[in-house]
Formats: structure tokens, C-alpha cells, sequence
């Protein structure tokens, strides 16, 4: 099958990535068999191109945002049948689906809804988990007391699936920041109840020199002994 693939590591304008023949994805016991319909480009693809090659005689399929049809299901993948339409993140340590077709745990797949095009939910699925993580992680609904949120950077990707999904799922006052005319209005058609110009300037600063539990630990400690309030949310 055809696939858009790269064998060294190189920066963006060297347009390494080539039109190649590689041989079809191997089905998995848990694995969907995916005919490839739209695929989603991100920043984190462009850094693995600058830093991953391919071992000796190999090549590296980028592309972990997909949408396309199910063409095949694994002998232990559940909740999905030959022929549903489906969206997903795939997994980077295997062929991404920057290709025809794709092998992909049915545990990284969701189903798409009748109303969204491939092209639309080929743009969902990182950014939306993401979001979703950010603000219920393994919850339906924000923690008790918790009424006004604010989203930094609401025009952005992840900003602006957090304010949907926080305007659908709860009642909260939804506050987004954005600096540019068109930013402010991009929040206001997604929702936010409130959109502040200009960049905020934080009352309390505490440098944490890398994500270490120690480190962890001490911004847990700053949140509990009311410096300062929120959420800690980390978006790598």
C-alpha cells in the first residue's frame, strides 16, 4: 500500500517524507484494520520527524490523528464492526496512519457521530483528549464547588474543545484569554461567557525546575495552602 513515510531524521524544509510502497499493517488480536480517510498534521509529528529515524533499512510512518472506515476487527476488540466509522490517536511507537491503511488497538478508536465529516474528526482526537483530561479526567463533571473556570490560550486547539466541552457538560462561567481581534471572537463563537485581552500576570510565581515529584509535591502544597487556586494542569 502507499504511505507518506521518512527514513532519517531531518528538519521541516528539507521535505524528506516521500510517496512509498510498504507492505499492508499486520491485524492484531485487539486491533482495528482501518481504511484511511483523513489524517490530522501536529506540532508533535514535526518534532519526531526532527529527532526519530528509522533503524537500518526501515522507514518511519508519521500521523496519529485519523478518521476512516473499519475494514477489519481483531479477534479481541470489542464494541466495533466491519464497515462503522471511526476516529482515534494511534499509538507512535507503531506506523501512524499517514497511509492507506492502519492497524490500531480498537482501544484507541472511537466511534464517529453521523454529523461530523472524516476531515472534522480526523481534527479531534488528540486535542479533544486533551481537553477532556484537562478538565474531567476520569470524571463526568467539574469538582464540587467549582463554578468559574478559566481557559488560557481559548483560541488554540485544546482551548477551544476545553471551553465546548465545558459549556455542553456543566454550567460554569467559562472564562477564555486571547490577545488578537480575531481570537476573541473565535472564544466568543465557541462559548466562553468572558474573554480577557491581553496576557495575564500571575500574583504568585514559583519556578519548578522540571516535572519530578518533588516538584509535583511542592505545587500540590502551594494549591492547598491557599497561595494561590486552581487546577494544576500540565499539557506536554
Amino acid at each position: 500500500m502507499k504511505a507518506l513515510a521518512y527514513e532519517k531524521a531531518h528538519v521541516l524544509d528539507a521535505f524528506a517524507i516521500q510517496d512509498m510502497d510498504i507492505a499492508e499493517p499486520q491485524l492484531g488480536d485487539a486491533d482495528l484494520l482501518v481504511d484511511i480517510r483523513a489524517v490530522g498534521v501536529n506540532p508533535g509529528e514535526a518534532y519526531i520527524r526532527s529527532v526519530r529515524s528509522a533503524a537500518a533499512g526501515g522507514r518511519v510512518v508519521l500521523g496519529w490523528e485519523f478518521a476512516g472506515i473499519v475494514i477489519g476487527v481483531g479477534s479481541a476488540a470489542s464494541g466495533f464492526a466491519v464497515g462503522d466509522r471511526v476516529m482515534g490517536t494511534g499509538d507512535v511507537t507503531r506506523d501512524g496512519g499517514w497511509a492507506e491503511r492502519l492497524a490500531v488497538d480498537h482501544r484507541l478508536v472511537a466511534q464517529i457521530p453521523d454529523q461530523l465529516s472524516f476531515v472534522d474528526a480526523a481534527s479531534l482526537p488528540i486535542g479533544g483528549l486533551t481537553a477532556w483530561e484537562s478538565v474531567f479526567r476520569d470524571r463526568d463533571t467539574l469538582p464540587t464547588g467549582v463554578e468559574r473556570v478559566l481557559v488560557v490560550g481559548g483560541a488554540g486547539g485544546v482551548g477551544s474543545l476545553a471551553t465546548q466541552l465545558l459549556k455542553a457538560r456543566t454550567g460554569a462561567l467559562v472564562i477564555a484569554t486571547a490577545s488578537r481581534p480575531e481570537s476573541r471572537e473565535w472564544c466568543e463563537a465557541m462559548g466562553a461567557d468572558l474573554v480577557v485581552a491581553g496576557r495575564l500576570r500571575p500574583i504568585v510565581t514559583t519556578p519548578l525546575d522540571g516535572l519530578t515529584p518533588r516538584n509535583m509535591k511542592t505545587a500540590h502544597e502551594l494549591l492547598e495552602s491557599k497561595r494561590t487556586i486552581g487546577k494544576i494542569v500540565i499539557v506536554a
